[in-house]
């Protein structure tokens, strides 16, 4: 409707094709056809065709605003379930529409790091490389791994997710520790060491242990399905910590624990390549896990520990 002198402005074309009719360009003195490729809807009708037009608008807008069939299902369909069986048995994937309909997840946090994980989610990943990185002596979650598994006092009969396992090999001594009535999460969202672990498993013959493929917004494990949460040398990795840590939140069970290790960040101390490469101190990293609900529990002093430290949460109410 324009807004002077009420008249009805309608443009309508069909492919490269004007419909019948001679058109005027609004306040402009001369008439002319429409040129098939010219601008922006400002033209109308003489007269004499106003009323054909606006019968052929109301046409043209219901048909592009009526919604195929197809993406109606798509809006209406109903997301997976979660489950929330407390027993060790596989967990059913949550969908990121799950994730998001979550009072306790933030669907609309941004990415705080893009590219930090592409290494890991390269399908050409080496794994033996990695082993080798991570499984030698001179790595000090390897070579304290006696103090911190002492230090998790796992029990027996008790679940456990080593979110970010990697190659396996504390995951395979938290199966070790929970036995055979306990259950083990290995969370990964590397192809290649999914893969690894799940052959690991199998020729180790490890049968209390389930290998989960986890997104950079989700651990993907059910509501309370486990007591403790370990994340070593991964918390820096999480490209949407809020977000992550929500999911790690409906997992844990009530009275759950957190544990996180990671790189200690000192300007002016720690190397180049912790500078460069973790995005937060320990007290940076431990306000955004108070932010998200959990409460800070202790913080375990491991002897092997100089370039990294361990610190535990609790689930929140």
């Amino acid at each position: 409707m324009h807004p002077e002198n009420g008249s009805v402005m309608v443009g309508i074309r069909h492919g490269h094709k004007s419909f019948g009719g001679r058109w005027i360009l609004q306040g402009h003195a001369r008439d002319e056809p429409v040129h098939p490729l010219s601008g922006p809807i400002h033209w109308r009708y003489s007269r004499p065709m106003q009323g054909f037009a606006l019968f052929l608008l109301l046409i043209v807008t219901a048909c592009a605003t009526r919604q195929p069939a197809d993406a109606q299902r798509s809006d209406t369909a109903p997301s997976s379930a979660t489950g929330k069986s407390p027993g060790p048995t596989t967990p059913t994937p949550r969908t990121e529409t799950d994730a998001q309909a979550s009072p306790l997840v933030a669907p609309d946090e941004e990415a705080i790091e893009t590219t930090i994980n592409d290494r890991f989610l390269d399908p050409k990943l080496d794994v033996d490389r990695w082993k080798k990185s991570f499984e030698g002596e001179s790595r000090e979650v390897f070579a304290a791994r006696n103090e911190v598994l002492a230090a998790l006092d796992l029990k027996p009969g008790q679940s456990v997710a080593d979110v970010g396992a990697g190659t396996g090999f504390y995951l395979w001594a938290f199966a070790e520790s929970v036995g055979p009535k306990g259950h083990v999460y290995g969370v990964e969202i590397s192809p290649r060491f999914l893969d690894s672990l799940r052959k690991d498993a199998a020729t180790k013959n490890i049968t209390n242990a389930t290998i989960v493929t986890g997104t950079e917004r989700s651990i993907e494990l059910p509501e309370n399905s486990v007591d403790l949460i370990f994340v070593c040398d991964t918390y820096h990795h999480f490209a949407y910590p809020q977000t992550t840590l929500a999911s790690m939140r409906q997992a844990l069970r009530p009275g759950g624990s957190l544990v996180v290790i990671d790189f200690h960040r000192i300007t002016g101390e720690s190397s180049k390549w912790t500078l460069q490469h973790v995005r937060g101190s320990e007290q940076e990293f431990r306000s955004e896990i108070e932010a998200a609900g959990f409460a800070f529990d202790t913080r375990h002093e491991i002897a092997g520990f100089q370039d990294n430290y361990m610190i535990r949460f609790r689930a929140g109410e």
